[in-house]
């Protein structure tokens, strides 16, 4: 009889496990990386690809109907644990730019918000023959834990004037906590 109790009780508290589950992810999505704090807008992303190793881990979030290989906007979390500490935002920064710009010339890069430990900026590919019409807003955080890269971007170009102000502002305030 107590065996038969037990399993009952704990049947039940996987019941309720597995409903605060699916409550929770209704209404923000689930980190997959320890430690990130990054609000997202009010729109149910769902993780649509997610992977780790000992070098980095990566998570893309994708709006319902849509996956990593047909997105129209993507969300993306990168930890990289094991860059020297010589590597820092603005010079990963410089490093993404140099990359992209062989790849096509008029993507436009800008700076938007820059420190000793983070680099909030933004590129746009138009008319790239080998880049599909985007627009990402995205930062660069160094903290004891790794260099984070938190990204926005959209390929329905140009941006709304309350999109950009939006993800400008949401990726301002996201974060890895040290």
């Amino acid at each position: 009889m107590r065996k038969s109790i037990f399993n009952v009780r704990y049947q039940i508290s996987l019941f309720i496990l597995a409903g605060l589950a699916v409550i929770g992810s209704l209404s923000l999505p689930a980190y997959a990386i320890d430690g990130v704090i990054f609000k997202f807008d009010q729109r149910n992303w769902k993780i649509g690809y997610q992977t780790s190793n000992a070098r980095v881990s990566i998570v893309e979030y994708v709006l319902p109907g849509e996956t990593v290989q047909t997105w129209t906007e993507l969300i993306t979390i990168q930890q990289f644990l094991d860059l020297p500490a010589k590597i820092t935002p603005a010079s990963l920064f410089q490093q993404m730019k140099t990359s992209m710009q062989q790849r096509c010339r008029q993507v436009d890069w800008k700076i938007i918000r820059k420190s000793k430990n983070a680099v909030l900026y933004q590129w746009r590919a138009i008319g790239c023959a080998n880049i599909k019409d985007q627009h990402e807003i995205a930062k660069l955080q160094r903290n004891r834990n790794g260099l984070y890269r938190f990204a926005y971007v959209s390929k329905k170009v140009p941006l709304s004037r309350e999109q950009y102000s939006l993800w400008r502002r949401l990726l301002g305030n996201a974060r890895a906590r040290d």
